[in-house]
């Protein structure tokens, strides 16, 4: 929970401080081909290397949280009282979730900005964590 707090409190620090002064100007090079398309800023090897990581652990992540809902099916399907083929549809539902969730949460972000999308996803990071 502290780890969420901490996090949140540099995620808003960093991001009003960066977006109130001077902005990031795009170099001719880095510039999107096409409107709407993304940039291609250079970034130091640092950085580069820590996106790396970062990619390979949510990567890694998703994987397993995937294989865990894959190897549960059997147990969920015993203690719910399932044949094989309603437990079938517990997999249908998490991953149509995961298909309309993720097209949501891009329109979303589409239409309120990076810095205020994100704020809002730790937000609720933060009292989902409480909650529980």
């Amino acid at each position: 929970m502290a780890f969420l707090i901490v996090a949140a409190s540099a995620y808003v620090y960093c991001s009003k401080k960066s977006m109130s002064q001077n902005p990031y100007q795009l170099k001719p090079h880095e510039r999107p081909m096409m409107a709407g398309s993304p940039s291609f800023p250079d970034h130091p090897w640092k950085r580069r290397l820590c996106y790396g990581i970062i990619g390979t652990i949510v990567g890694l992540t998703a994987g397993f949280t995937n294989g865990m809902m894959l190897a549960n099916i059997p147990q969920i399907q015993g203690y719910l009282g399932l044949t094989p083929e309603q437990g079938g549809w517990i997999q249908v539902s998490y991953y149509m979730f995961s298909a309309i969730i993720s097209v949501l949460l891009f329109k979303i972000r589409q239409n309120f900005g990076l810095p205020r999308y994100v704020g809002y996803i730790i937000l609720g990071l933060i009292l989902t964590n409480c909650l529980q």
